[in-house]
């Protein structure tokens, strides 16, 4: 069986006359940009509000439907309904209103993607967002119920996940139930969706919000077996299964799913209402608390830790720094980092420091990367350091104010693909690169995943090994930074980063005994030969014109040399992600991975 079965009800048609003809119709309040999605009621289309300039989400009774007065009343009710409810994890109905043939209803549109989409873009998600995902849905629910509603049709299709905050958003209240008006359709026939339909649904007996519970129990089973928990090769026999069987237990599919979580959703799929949980505000509190025993910060972070205070203060400073980086990429002018003071706290845990640093402006998730880069012994793996005064090195050194290499590109492939191919192409030589950790929640939600750059050897013949490496370790580069942003339903934009910090610091360190060394030698033969043969006062002015030509060249030319560097490996950069380009478009063509090349055989970095 598919993801999800398919509405009982056909879907709606929307021709492009249609869509004309509406457009036309709406013209003076919406433009019409495109279509998001359709279902068994109507077609939502992506509009602008002409007057208040957003974004909205119309949906619309196509003329055939709006014409025949029980899909019309149907349609109006889905519209009244939603706008009874107002819930930060429920989509409001903002306008309801009809254009010509036509019968519409408005809603904020939400940048997201709906469950179905994450699950199909990302694969099965970690027990923690599963258990934050359904407390969500759960409490919307118990808003609606408390207030008459049950929704009938809770499926991953019809819960959106807002890009940007991750918040949950109930949506499609078209088969709502309310408690003064008929179970089933005017035509007087079972609506909802068959593998997410509870016993009672199936059986036209009376419904209450239990009836939901068991549909959302439905969908954590989903997301964490990867499977529904009845299946079968046509909807009645899932339908019968539904109302007959028991659901096998979620662990003895997927044995290593929390036992918290998976006896709240294996009670949810009771048969009898009266034996799974008596409320969503019941359901939302359990999972809360298994939210609690999977802990605050997401894995592979650190976890949340005990920082002592020294740490804190070099933490906070890190994750200022950090946030300085990333906004010197749209800003053209460098300002300092300002970092909070220290804690007085002995020990804080980093999800008490995120609290902190989002007092004083500073995002959590630098806070996490900055915790991440911390080793056991308290230091930074990319020291931290004014960056007013990483700025003046940085011009010293390189003749500009260069702190990291950065290289994006836009990808026209689902997310999947795009995370299969990097993972794919940059583990493989010529860059094998390692993975070393990711850092807050997904790539797509914002978090980042850091790779490791191998190590530069030779050949037994002395021949370099890859120059991807070389110039990665000439600038003492160990560690790039891959970060991804949605441009749209199928456009991801990958930036991959490396940080020049450790390339300053080596630089600081070997800037003046370099300089000054070379310097002194120059000036010194210089000065002996111009004694032997010049009157002294004219050997000194020779001597401070030799050290003063020597020392302006080697400035120079430490200019010139890094400047080539950093433009060999910005280069790599854009290669690397060139590279995964190519390697989507090779799937596209021959439909599979190509077999990736030998890497490198080496010790461990």
């Amino acid at each position: 069986m598919s993801l999800a079965t398919a509405p009982t009800l056909p879907g709606a048609r929307f021709d492009d006359a249609e869509l004309a003809e509406l457009a036309t119709a709406l013209g003076r309040d919406y433009t019409i940009e495109r279509e998001l999605g359709r279902g068994g009621m109507g077609v939502v289309l992506l509009a602008r509000d002409l007057r208040l300039e957003r974004l909205v989400a119309i949906k619309v009774l196509p003329r055939e439907r709006a014409a025949d007065a029980a899909h019309r009343q149907r349609f109006l009710r889905e519209a009244r309904t939603a706008a009874k409810l107002s819930h930060p994890n429920i989509v409001p109905t903002l306008h309801a209103d009809e254009a010509g043939a036509f019968a519409y209803f408005t809603m904020p549109y939400v940048d997201g993607e709906t469950l179905a989409e994450r699950v199909q873009s990302r694969g099965r998600l970690a027990p923690r967002e599963v258990a934050r995902l359904l407390r969500e849905v759960a409490w919307a629910l118990a808003y609606a119920h408390a207030r008459g509603v049950v929704h009938r049709d809770i499926k991953p299709e019809n819960i959106l996940v807002e890009r940007a905050t991750g918040r949950v958003l109930v949506n499609d209240f078209g088969i709502a139930f309310e408690a003064q008006a008929s179970r089933l359709t005017g035509d007087d026939h079972m609506v909802g969706t068959a593998a997410f339909m509870s016993p009672e649904q199936i059986l036209g007996r009376e419904l209450d919000g239990r009836s939901d519970l068991y549909s959302l129990g439905v969908v954590g089973y989903w997301l964490l077996a990867g499977q529904h928990p009845f299946e079968g090769a046509a909807a009645p026999t899932v339908l019968v299964k539904h109302a007959t069987e028991p659901a096998p237990p979620l662990r003895t599919l997927v044995p290593e799913v929390p036992a918290g979580l998976a006896a709240a959703i294996d009670r949810c799929l009771a048969k009898e209402p009266d034996a799974r949980w008596p409320s969503g505000e019941a359901l939302a509190e359990a999972l809360a608390a298994v939210e609690d025993e999977l802990g605050g910060v997401p894995a592979r972070t650190g976890g949340d830790r005990l920082l002592d205070e020294r740490e804190v203060s070099v933490v906070l400073q890190r994750a200022a720094q950090l946030q300085a980086d990333a906004a010197r990429r749209v800003e053209e002018r460098s300002r300092a980092a300002t970092s909070p003071a220290p804690t007085t706290a002995s020990a804080l845990r980093v999800s008490e420091v995120q609290a902190a640093a989002a007092e004083a402006g500073i995002a959590p998730e630098f806070v996490a990367m900055a915790a991440a880069e911390m080793t056991p012994g308290g230091a930074l793996a990319v020291p931290a350091v004014s960056a007013a005064a990483e700025g003046r090195w940085a011009v010293r050194l390189f003749g500009k104010d260069v702190r990291q290499l950065v290289a994006s590109r836009v990808f026209r492939a689902p997310a999947k693909a795009v995370l299969d191919a990097l993972a794919h192409v940059w583990q493989a030589s010529p860059y094998n690169l390692r993975l070393l950790d990711a850092v807050g929640p997904h790539p797509l939600d914002g978090g980042a995943v850091t790779f490791r750059v191998p190590k530069f050897t030779f050949n037994a013949d002395g021949s370099a090994i890859g120059g991807f490496p070389y110039y990665m370790y000439v600038l003492s580069i160990r560690q790039v930074r891959l970060t991804m942003q949605r441009r749209g339903r199928d456009a991801i934009e990958c930036t991959v980063t490396a940080e020049l910090h450790e390339t300053i610091v080596a630089g600081r360190r070997l800037f003046y005994p370099w300089m000054g060394g070379a310097t002194t030698v120059a000036g010194a033969a210089a000065g002996v030969a111009m004694f032997m043969t010049m009157l002294p006062i004219l050997a000194v002015l020779g001597t401070l014109g030799v050290v003063a030509t020597v020392y302006g060249g080697l400035y120079k030319l430490n200019h010139v040399a890094y400047a080539y560097y950093i433009k060999m490996a910005q280069e790599h950069l854009e290669t690397m992600l060139a590279d995964v380009d190519a390697n989507l478009r090779t799937q596209a063509v021959f439909g599979s991975l190509p077999a990736p090349r030998p890497g490198l055989s080496r010790e461990e970095d």
